[in-house]
């Protein structure tokens, strides 16, 4: 069963206090509100430098949501654009126009080769956006096409190896993005047809399969203490998740030896999986 990501209604621009008070009303289903970590982080920093006009460069901004944890860096070299103008903001010209408006803008981020965030587009919210407070950041239209190159990603695996997809032509590399190796997300029975499907391919030494996961590294090491991948898990791949424009998983990337996208694979479907990379492992 593939599971439907909701991207809206979407709580980033509530005050913090707001979307936390619905993280708390939420909690007998935690787990299902864990794919806004990155949405809850974009606001963590919009608070954080509001609120914190004398901190040193280099905050810490350490976000948990649903178990989740996320800890990135921002300082003056963490670059915010204005839309359209494509004009480059200081700290303090960030501040002054969040604190005209607080509610009124948006904070979007753009995912480097790394997964993690480059820069930032601030822009003012539409008035039905403002209104209805409903977003979607995400868009499959801007997903790679197949037919096409995959963009580079570069992954830190749990196996502690950097695995940069550029460094990997020559082999089939299925890419699986998943939510996490907890419930309900994931159940040995759907892991069992997975590995019925993808594992006659991974002893072939030219096919790589990644597994990326919204898990840390802590959730993904007690899982294998109980279970077998047929992936080396990639943990905190929420950046992975949104730059792909994901809503939908799991979800699948099969690329050739060229790094061309042979296919788009959504859902629980595996026979389906393994008949695409039958046509193209070799």
């Amino acid at each position: 069963m593939a599971v439907k990501v909701p991207v809206s209604p979407v709580l980033v621009n509530f005050p913090l206090s707001i979307q936390l008070q619905y993280c708390f009303m939420k909690n007998t289903t935690v787990k299902l509100i864990r794919h806004v970590k990155a949405m809850f982080l974009t606001n963590a920093v919009f608070c954080s430098l509001l609120l914190a006009p004398h901190a040193n460069a280099q905050e810490a901004v350490k976000v948990t949501t649903g178990g989740f944890k996320s800890t990135r860096r921002f300082d003056e070299t963490t670059p915010i654009f204005e839309e359209g103008t494509g004009k480059r903001l200081s700290k303090e010209e960030f501040r002054t126009l969040a604190r005209t408006n607080f509610n009124g803008y948006r904070l979007i981020p753009d995912f480097n080769e790394y997964g993690e965030i480059g820069f930032y587009t601030i822009r003012p919210m539409t008035e039905e956006e403002q209104q209805n407070r409903r977003f979607n950041d995400r868009d499959p239209a801007r997903r790679p096409n197949e037919g096409t190159r995959m963009p580079e990603l570069v992954f830190n695996a749990i196996d502690k190896k950097e695995y940069r997809l550029t460094e990997q032509q020559g082999k089939v590399v299925l890419l699986s993005f998943w939510l996490s190796t907890q419930k309900p997300f994931w159940s040995p029975v759907n892991n069992q047809k997975f590995t019925e499907a993808v594992g006659p391919f991974l002893a072939n030494t030219d096919f790589l399969s990644l597994g990326i996961l919204l898990d840390g590294k802590d959730e993904i090491s007690k899982a294998m203490e109980t279970e077998t991948f047929s992936f080396i898990p990639v943990p905190d791949g929420t950046g992975f998740h949104q730059k792909m424009h994901l809503t939908t998983f799991p979800a699948f990337a099969v690329i050739d030896k060229n790094g061309t996208i042979v296919a788009w694979h959504y859902g629980s479907k595996f026979d389906e999986l393994k008949k695409i990379l039958q046509r193209v492992v070799k």
